[in-house]
């Protein structure tokens, strides 16, 4: 039986963004695959139609799938005319929208507008509304003429050497630099050929849907420091904008139930701060009149799974009027719901494992999802019953060794915690294996038992991997995500208690030859873990945090992360943030780490990783840092295909000369 390599990950099938056409009878989705002689991705749209599936484009730069309101045709986001060594500025700073018609025919260039779209929405029967970074304090780009543009394009070449920083969030991790940029909302006609910007001053669009010619939209108006809560505003075609909501709040999943109702997500995050599973509120757009549809719902709305098998946009809430469709994470799965406007729930899809994205119209309900041990496919809803409609990544499992996660108990405290372990290729109960354990990031998200491919690798090298979901995680509510204030404390607890009681049950683990390991979040707990005990023989610690006080004052969320996680400033109580930093505890070190940071990862900044390296060498201890050169935060998801082998080759090479 073959084994699952690390080159494997460039064979997979990411799916997503699946679209279905207001007809009902097709539907597109984006599937994105590894391009190893350019270490980039090819992206390309499929489409599903009777009974099967099409591959509509072939340029391997195609994205952003969306359909006319007639279904005739398919517009989307294309780099196909672009030269991608070209030195030409205009190529970096617009973008190519191109149309086919499903039914047969080329993919021709619609528009091009002078500003990179990251979402479009038909917003009447020839409009769309593309969702756009645009620089505030610039000119509007689409009221140059052409060869103004291409100065102003040269201009922003030359100053690419330098930035002026005014206000926080000056740079946001996968999107570099973005002081005075704003995600605002533009109206294209595809009549009249013109642009314009819905959207005044200094609002930022943090989600936004439409009806007939009307626009619902969150805004936050900010100078200085962008703040987490919003406001809920009506836009009309001729760009009058009216707030509805009656304070700012964390708002999420704006949508249109009616053209008289809006549906909202909403918490005032009081009680448990910005991830705060909030409420679902209804909003007369005439009246402004308010109202909670939901009491203490309690779930998180959205999918919190997390795996290494995922690319490409995905959508947690749909409106299909009259309901709102929307993903929870519950346990350790993600399910899809429905929900009217007298705040009534049904469970539209119960079976166990992780939605990724979806769409619905009508009573046609198509989404991307992985299920067991299978990587992503594209499903389907008919009469209550799963249909699985592609195949893309059968063939590859088929033959290979997947290890299949065994799932237990562990009581922590009274609390009940998942936990699961895998067992190494050509398993043997009479031997002892070396083991992994394996920590998520977030720290509000879940490890369930989908496939990933980082631990399928580990299990194909003779590794036992081993992981759990403490509290602070998601899936159980406000109260077991509760760590605030007390990171390195109960959470800490909690995972020492899972390596006791796995260490007991499993006796085929070598106790001498455990690893730990984690990312973000588990980046951060495994510098906590080496600083408070030396049980573990070897630890990798991934985009991490060591310096609460650093992280404040430098990376992207961490003037409103740091003070809602830990409940301190660097001003009101320095003393509680160096107590929970990792890096005071660095001189009790004795576990050889390797650290692994992105130079570009503006989360868990790169001096993250840097203070704590340098704090171990300091001290004697055999440790190691990996930078990735042009990577941010996702990294292990997300990042160049052989930056994503390179860093499981050091992953496995550090642990094999520990192990």
């Amino acid at each position: 039986m073959k084994k699952i390599e690390i080159e494997d990950i460039t064979k997979y099938k990411f799916l997503s963004d699946v679209r279905i056409a207001p007809d009902k009878r097709k539907a597109a989705f984006v599937v994105k695959s590894a391009d190893i002689k350019k270490n980039a991705y090819k992206s390309n749209i499929f489409i599903h139609k009777n009974g099967g599936i099409e591959e509509l484009t072939q340029s391997d730069r195609d994205d952003i799938p969306r359909w006319s309101l007639d279904s005739k045709h398919l517009y989307f986001v294309s780099e196909r005319n672009k030269i991608e060594e070209s030195k030409e500025p205009e190529e970096k700073y617009t973008t190519d929208i191109f149309v086919i018609e499903p039914e047969g025919g080329e993919a021709r260039l619609a528009f091009r507008i002078p500003y990179k779209v990251k979402d479009m929405k038909f917003l009447g029967g020839s409009s769309l509304l593309l969702k756009c970074r645009a620089d505030i304090e610039k000119p509007p780009l689409y009221e140059m003429r052409e060869n103004e543009r291409r100065k102003y394009f040269k201009l922003l070449k030359e100053e690419e050497d330098y930035e002026i920083l005014d206000e926080i969030p000056f740079w946001q991790n996968g999107e570099g630099f973005t002081n005075k940029s704003r995600d605002h909302l533009f109206l294209y006609n595809l009549r009249s050929r013109s642009l314009r910007d819905m959207i005044p001053g200094n609002f930022d669009v943090d989600g936004f849907d439409t009806i007939g010619d009307k626009t619902v939209a969150l805004l936050n108006d900010f100078k200085g420091k962008k703040s987490v809560k919003s406001d809920v505003y009506v836009i009309d075609v001729e760009g009058d904008v009216e707030k509805i909501s009656s304070k700012p709040r964390i708002y999420s999943y704006p949508f249109f139930l009616s053209d008289k109702d809006v549906i909202v997500l909403a918490s005032d995050g009081e009680k448990y701060g910005v991830n705060e599973n909030g409420d679902f509120f209804s909003i007369d757009i005439s009246s402004k009149e308010e109202r909670k549809i939901t009491e203490n719902l309690d779930k998180s709305v959205r999918n919190s799974i997390l795996t290494d098998c995922e690319l490409g946009s995905h959508r947690n809430a749909v409106a299909s009027l009259p309901y709102l469709y929307f993903i929870t994470t519950e346990g350790a799965s993600s399910y899809l719901n429905k929900i009217d406007l007298k705040g009534n729930i049904e469970r539209v899809i119960d079976t166990p494992g992780s939605i990724d994205s979806f769409d619905v119209v009508d009573d046609e309900l198509i989404y991307v999802a992985m299920r067991g041990q299978k990587l992503q496919e594209i499903y389907a809803s008919k009469n209550g019953r799963e249909v699985e409609l592609t195949k893309m990544n059968e063939n590859f499992i088929k033959g290979r060794f997947v290890a299949k996660p065994e799932h237990y108990l562990v009581d922590s405290g009274g609390i009940g915690l998942d936990a699961w372990i895998m067992k190494p290729i050509n398993f043997d109960e009479s031997k002892e294996y070396p083991a992994i354990f394996e920590i998520h990031g977030g720290p509000k998200c879940i490890y369930s038992d989908t496939f990933f491919h980082e631990m399928q690798v580990l299990c194909s090298k003779g590794y036992a991997v081993f992981y759990c979901n403490p509290r602070g995680s998601d899936g159980k509510g406000n109260e077991f995500m509760d760590i605030f204030g007390k990171y390195g404390g109960m959470d800490y607890r909690d995972l020492m208690t899972v390596v006791d009681h796995t260490l007991e049950k499993y006796r085929f683990i070598d106790k001498n030859r455990v690893g730990v390991t984690g990312g973000s979040y588990g980046g951060y707990i495994t510098n906590w873990i080496i600083g408070h005990t030396s049980r573990f023989r070897a630890a990798v610690s991934q985009r991490s945090i060591a310096n609460w006080i650093s992280k404040f004052g430098t990376t992207d969320i961490g003037y409103y992360f740091v003070p809602d996680q830990i409940k301190a400033t660097p001003w009101e109580n320095p003393k509680k943030l160096w107590h929970h930093s990792p890096m005071k505890y660095a001189n009790k070190c004795t576990t050889p780490t390797l650290f692994i940071h992105s130079q570009e990862d503006y989360r868990c900044w790169l001096p993250e990783g840097v203070q704590m390296f340098t704090s171990l060498k300091y001290h004697g201890v055999d440790s190691k840092l990996c930078m990735f050169k042009g990577e941010n935060h996702d990294l292990s998801r997300e990042g160049r295909p052989k930056h994503r082998m390179r860093r499981l080759q050091e992953i496995i090479k550090w642990f094999d000369g520990y192990l």
